[in-house]
């Protein structure tokens, strides 16, 4: 699964800074996410009662922060609406 991060234009910036930082974030959220699948692919396998033995401490701290990273990678991209729909706002204004 390859993972596209839309960097901000200039214009972005000056209108919400922010968007730096935010971009960045959700790249290293991608990443991580990626690194942790990899290196515990049992993840995908957890609550399944095929699956048998109870996971390592590891498999089940990587499923937790894949969740979270899944949840603030929304979180941020919210947020980026959110910043949307105000910079349109703005451009509706008559003055």
């Amino acid at each position: 699964m390859a993972v596209v991060v839309a960097l901000p234009r200039p214009d972005d910036l000056h209108a919400a800074p922010e968007r730096a930082a935010l971009a960045l974030l959700d790249a290293a959220l991608a990443v991580a996410r990626a690194a942790l699948l990899a290196e515990n692919p049992e993840v995908a396998s957890l609550g399944d009662p095929e699956h048998g033995r109870d996971p390592p401490l590891t498999c089940v701290l990587a499923a937790r922060l894949v969740a979270r990273s899944d949840a603030l990678h929304e979180l941020v991209a919210g947020y980026l609406g959110a910043l949307d729909d105000l910079d349109r706002d703005d451009e509706d204004l008559p003055f």
